[in-house]
């Protein structure tokens, strides 16, 4: 519902003038209300005998409700007589502001409160007389954010005269400014309004009659354009409502009126008219602002609806939008704006205006007033923009900004404006799955553990927050959800506050907002949360209709773009199947591994944890809550009957059936969206959507190229080759058939080739298509099946087309519609990342490597390769958000190139300052010859490392260990197998495999570093790192103590053996269980709670010449003679011998070599890793996911069931992790994410294991 601001006279100005003295003043300020610490901006002009003066002192003053004077200064009027003031006040109040100029004076009066502004919404913009509502309030200050403790009062008026029904409750904001109240509608049709505390804010609504909106498009638009203007009528249930009364005035920008008396009904695709839907166009001719406005009354209704908007017509269209996706900036900090400027009538980017934008560019504050800031516009060509910069004062208040941009030059007229906002300090919300260490992520599973984290900034770099003092969590309808999370537990760690809740178990979008309180003032922040519990799914099918079966619902895939389709009469069938929601593995895996048991057979499918789907839930209550028809805009919730709610089997399945009630019982034409909610018996619910196209007729539409060669020659054969050349004619073939039976229509057809709709290109897409001049044509079926389009002049531009056909069946004249695709190019081609050395495709670099890219280039219209072609890159392209968006941070320039004869060029990216960030990329390069250019593309990604595990199974014992094979790679499993196969000893994409001596096979878990146990004499140096230099000396003392010390001559210097002179051992001593020396530190998880970093050091003498009591279960840290950190252990001892157990720490990358053999030529590589950490949890549908504990549920072991650890085991390329037991593992699935680290960084692989029933002996 359109919402109104309330307008006050004393927003303008209070004027006094006094007879006979010698100035006239006027005075005024911005607004009337004001917040506290808001900028206030006063304004006034001095006149005598109605001319401007100049140089006149203005004594100015502001004084609170006692007289006393708050604010002064000194201000002198200009060359236009004018002179302003910018202050703000720190207390609430009534507040007089005098100017005074020799005696001459004027007032003007200003309220200063709590907050800025107060928002309203009710939950609905019609009501049925006499229903319930909602009214939610939000006071704000200037910055947005909410105030708290402030008394709203609420008054019900009548909206034609503001005449007073019935005073409303009124409610008192809560913490984040926000409360709401719960009215009556009046019983009595008509438009009523809400007021807030004496109309410092309205809303108006309707009971009863009707609500009608208008949507004008485009809002911008080139000379000799189209404009659409579409009224929709609905009453309070989202039925069309017939308009009586829909008149539609076009205000040109020299004030002539265009009127249209009556608004033409609008048709579906099928040409049936849709009620309450009002469609007019024009095609405007003269450049500038427009205004529209439509006149709507409802029939048999008393209500009179006026509807405006606005379009403008200009040259240019320009967009201001973030330059780096940044709108939040500090005072004193720089701005980086970007500014897409295009030709408003081929939607072309224009280059070369910076000077002609720059001189009307402009910073304004949220009073409208000017900012002075020094602004520079550079172009960037290759991204289509240009780049504004300026930085803001230090002395910037808080609030929203505006830059405001105008062009005006031969080809025309343009302006854009963009918003970006200023804070003290700024706060995020992210969602951890677990606090200290936990993952990010959005998409949380029912039950599970949820943690928000709050962190906060400003210019001076990170602040600490305090406390977070309060939040609120509300669904996509707004409604207050906090209470489903349960009550949170708030806390801070790490300069960081936090709040630990749980997961509902109610899906759906989530918001949460809180204020937190900072070392540098308090600031709002919000995140989302996504709550997945049930997994929805309905697929659509006809049962017939109108006294026909037929198959119904099946359609064969013709060319892209086509959906289900529908006849006006059928019964819609949606097969909805319910399973529990599965996790899906988060990340840029964009060409990635998605996890997968390999080489498991079970039955009935994997199930969990983005490996397969969840399990089926039977009895769930399914439940049809909305139909929509996107098309036309209509509701027809009311109007669908038949089976709206089924209950599911034991398959998790069951159907709802959908018919129409209005309209003789017949669909409109369009596309359709099923809203479906489902809940079980536990009292999980989640939603879901189902889809569906009805339509009188198919049309099927195919495009070739009308030249017989390049129509063989061109394209992809699987989409009917609708690749065109650049100066081709254009075949279009229609074949016209029935949905639900596919059969071809035998009618005569009318067919209207409307035009041929240009999308643009590859980093440039153009929406909506622009029409292309002299594309159109028509033909009668009962002569040919096709028609050719002639090629436009200068040819067809380089990129992406839409066909757009209607037909008309000539003896009853039904039509339809229908739509088709084609591409073009002059040079088409595509670049694959290669190894520069070998010359072998390899889609993946590290974030430090440049990219290499083979490009090749193919000549359409010579059919062959492209030679001598200049290739320049054009932009880089980012998958971080959804559309690519250009990565304007690129600042690295990369040397043009030359095609050879084959076509082929090799470009090189090198890697930009601070290196490439992980994700993955669309490079796109330009290609000419001199006189013709087109554009080819390439994609890499970014990452350190390929980490895979997988299993020989998938379902295990209670009893069992837990195998994985863990592969460490350049390229995901499914590219390795691709380009020439896997090398030997690589399981990941060959099911297991034996590889070669001493490498993992199928379900090994091999690839430790394991435990070894050296048994040693008393008194006798022994090496323990393969060489033949000692390193360890065990002694054994009268009293049964044992002692640990170095061998060899230590003495540092002159004199010293170069043999030991790595030789260092730590003084720090761990203990294993009990019985050791006094002073060591417990390492209940033996080698895996012991790290020797920084305890150890050769040049030392204290950490060399010293003696370590080794009794009991001890532990300690040596560094020997090939300078190798291991962790020895005291073992089992005798009176003759003692047992030492050691292992090389290998924690942090040794990275260089692998486990794997390949050759030089594959382009592929296998890196050294160490697992840095692993996360096993289970999953329980009823109370969630619960984190196992290492050591107390699950211990990490080699191959042969020693406890090792994370830290400690090396894979190299490839390896292995096996999970074991303490006791026995409950049944249920299981989740593990392991976290790999190599010199380059780390990555993540997940996978997961269910335990079943049975119980294995053997395996362990």
């Amino acid at each position: 519902m359109r919402k109104y601001g309330a307008t006050i006279l004393l927003l303008s100005f209070l004027l006094f003038a006094s007879i006979g003295f010698a100035y006239e003043m006027s005075f005024f300020t911005d607004k009337y209300f004001y917040s506290t610490n808001e900028m206030i901006y006063a304004k006034g002009i001095v006149k005598q005998n109605s001319t401007a003066v100049s140089n006149v002192t203005v004594a100015f003053q502001a004084k609170d409700v006692s007289g006393t004077v708050v604010n002064s200064t000194s201000l002198t009027s200009n060359s236009t007589g004018e002179f302003n003031h910018t202050f703000s006040l720190s207390s609430t109040g009534n507040y007089t502001l005098v100017a005074n100029v020799s005696g001459d004076y004027v007032s003007h009066f200003i309220k200063v409160k709590s907050y800025s502004q107060i928002l309203q919404n009710t939950d609905k913009p019609t009501y049925t007389g006499g229903t319930n509502g909602t009214l939610s309030i939000k006071a704000v200050d200037s910055q947005g954010n909410g105030v708290a403790s402030q008394l709203i009062t609420n008054n019900l008026r009548y909206a034609s005269n503001n005449t007073l029904i019935r005073n409303l409750s009124a409610c008192t904001t809560g913490t984040l400014g926000e409360c709401s109240i719960n009215f009556t509608a009046p019983s009595t049709d008509g438009l009523y309004l809400i007021e807030s505390n004496n109309f410092e804010d309205i809303v108006t609504f309707a009971v009863g009659g009707f609500d009608a909106v208008m949507k004008v498009s485009p809002s911008v638009m080139g000379l000799n354009s189209e404009v659409t203007v579409k009224v929709i009528v609905k009453n309070a249930n989202g039925n069309g409502v017939t308009a009586s009364t829909r008149q539609l005035v076009i205000t040109f920008p020299n004030a002539t009126e265009y009127t249209i008396t009556s608004m033409t009904q609008a048709v579906d695709s099928g040409g049936t008219s849709l009620t309450g839907v009002y469609e007019d166009r024009y095609n405007v001719t003269g450049e500038g602002a427009y205004k529209v406005k439509a006149t709507i009354v409802g029939q048999g209704s008393n209500i009179t609806r006026e509807l405006t908007g606005s379009f403008d017509v200009r040259g240019y269209v320009m967009d201001i939008v973030p330059w780096t996706g940044q709108s939040v900036f500090y005072p004193g900090s720089s701005v980086a704006l970007g500014i897409k400027l295009r030709n408003a009538s081929s939607n072309e980017f224009i280059s070369g205006k910076t000077s002609a934008l720059l001189t009307g560019a402009s910073v304004i504050d949220s009073s409208d007033q000017p900012v002075v800031v020094n602004i520079s516009i550079s172009e960037f060509a290759a991204l289509s923009s240009y780049r504004v910069d300026f930085v803001m004062p230090s002395t910037a208040s808080t609030g929203s900004y505006k830059l405001k941009v105008s062009i005006n030059d031969t080809l025309g007229t343009g302006s854009g404006t963009g918003y970006f906002s200023v804070q003290q300090v700024r706060a995020s919300a992210s969602t951890l799955d677990a606090f200290p260490n936990g993952t990010s992520k959005t998409t949380f599973l029912a039950a599970q553990p949820l943690v928000v984290k709050f962190t906060a900034s400003n210019a001076s770099g990170t602040v600490t927050v305090n406390s977070v003092n309060t939040y609120s969590i509300r669904d996509e309808n707004g409604d207050d959800k906090t209470a489903l999370f349960g009550t949170g537990v708030n806390f801070t760690s790490g300069g960081a506050g936090y709040i630990n809740i749980s997961v509902p178990n109610r899906g759906g979008d989530y918001r949460i907002k809180a204020r937190i309180n900072t070392s540098a003032g308090t600031a709002d922040a919000e995140g989302s949360i996504f709550v997945d519990v049930l997994d929805i799914e309905a697929k659509p099918a006809s049962i017939g209709g109108g006294g026909g079966g037929g198959p119904g619902g099946f359609m064969p895939f013709g060319g892209p773009g086509f959906m289900f389709a529908f006849r006006s009469n059928d019964t819609i069938a949606l097969n909805v199947t319910v399973t529990t929601a599965s996790e899906k593995q988060e990340g840029d895996e964009f060409m990635g591994s998605f996890g997968g048991a390999s080489g498991a057979s079970t039955s009935g499918g994997i199930g969990l944890f983005g490996i397969g789907g969840g399990s089926a839930v039977q009895g769930a209550q399914v439940q049809v809550m909305k139909v929509i028809n996107v098309n036309t805009d209509e509701d027809m919730t009311s109007s669908v009957s038949g089976t709206l709610s089924c209950v599911t089997a034991t398959d998790g399945k069951c159907t709802v059936k959908l018919q129409p009630t209005t309209n003789g019982n017949n669909w409109t034409g369009g596309f359709y969206v099923v809203f479906l909610n489902a809940s079980t018996s536990n009292n999980q619910t989640d939603s879901g959507q189902g889809f569906f196209e009805v339509r009188r007729y198919f049309v099927d539409v195919q495009t070739t190229s009308a030249v017989t060669s390049n129509a063989a020659s061109l394209g992809f054969q699987s989409s009917q080759s609708w690749n065109i050349g650049p100066n081709d004619n254009v075949s279009v073939t229609v074949g016209i058939r029935e949905p639900g039976t596919w059969n071809t229509v035998a009618s005569t057809f009318n067919v209207t080739v409307i035009g041929i709709y240009y999308g643009g290109k590859i980093g440039e897409f153009i929406f909506p298509p622009k029409l292309m001049s002299g594309t159109n044509a028509t033909f009668n079926t009962s002569t040919v099946n096709s028609t050719n389009i002639t090629a436009p002049s200068g040819g067809w531009k380089s990129g992406f087309y839409e066909v757009k056909v209607s037909v008309k069946e000539l003896s009853s004249g039904q039509v339809d519609s229908g739509q088709g695709f084609m591409m073009s190019r002059i040079y088409e081609g595509f670049g694959f990342p290669v190894n520069p050395t070998t010359l072998q495709q390899d889609f993946t670099a590290q974030s430090s490597e440049n990219i290499t890219l083979r490009i090749s280039v193919y000549d359409v219209q010579q059919h062959r390769p492209a030679a001598n072609l200049t290739v320049t890159k054009n932009k880089i392209m980012s998958f971080a958000s959804f559309p690519p968006s250009d990565l304007s941070s690129y600042d690295k320039n990369v040397t043009q190139g030359t095609t050879d004869a084959n076509g082929m060029v090799l470009m090189t990216l090198p890697v930009p300052t601070g290196g490439w960030p992980k994700g993955s990329y669309l490079a796109v390069f330009d290609v000419t010859n001199g006189s013709a250019t087109d554009s080819v593309e390439g994609f890499f990604q970014v990452k350190n490392f390929f980490a895979e595990m997988s299993s020989a199974k998938w379902q295990f014992g209670s009893n069992e260990s837990v195998t994985f094979n863990v592969t460490i790679s350049s390229d995901p499993s499914w590219m390795r197998n691709m380009f020439g196969g896997c090398p030997a000893g690589d399981p990941g994409c060959s099911g297991g495999g034996g590889g070669p001596p001493g490498g993992p096979g199928p379900g090994s878990g091999g690839g430790f570093t394991e435990p070894s146990n050296l048994v040693v004499n008393y008194g006798t140096p022994n090496s323990i790192d393969g060489d033949s230099i000692p390193d360890l000396v065990v002694t054994a003392n009268p009293d049964g103590t044992v002692n640990l010390t170095l061998a060899g001559n230590l003495t540092l210097g002159p004199g010293g053996e170069l043999s030991t002179r790595n030789l260092s051992i730590s003084r720090s001593l761990w203990c294993g269980g009990s019985g050791c020396a006094s002073g060591a530190t417990s390492a209940p998880s033996w080698f895996e709670s012991v790290s020797c970093s920084g305890q150890l050091n050769q040049s030392d003498s204290s950490y060399r010449n010293i003696t370590v009591n080794f009794s009991g279960p001890a532990l300690a840290c040596v560094q020997t003679s090939r300078n190798l950190t291991y962790k020895v252990g005291a073992g089992p001892s005798t009176a003759l011998n003692f047992t030492l157990q050691y292992i090389q720490e290998v924690a942090g990358s040794i990275g260089g070599s692998s486990g794997v053999t390949v050759s030089s030529s594959s382009g592929l590589s296998y890196f050294n890793a160490t697992l840095k950490s692993i996360r096993v949890s289970r999953f329980d549908f009823s109370t969630g996911e619960t984190v196992l504990t290492h050591g107390t549920n699950y211990n990490v072991t080699s191959a042969n069931g020693v406890i090792v650890g994370a830290g400690n085991i090396t894979i190299p390329g490839v390896g292995g992790i096996k999970l074991k037991p303490v006791g026995t593992w409950t049944s249920g699935f299981y989740r593990v994410v392991a976290e790999f680290n190599t010199s380059e960084g780390s990555e993540k692989a997940e996978t997961g294991f269910q335990i079943d029933t049975f119980s294995a002996s053997c395996g362990s």
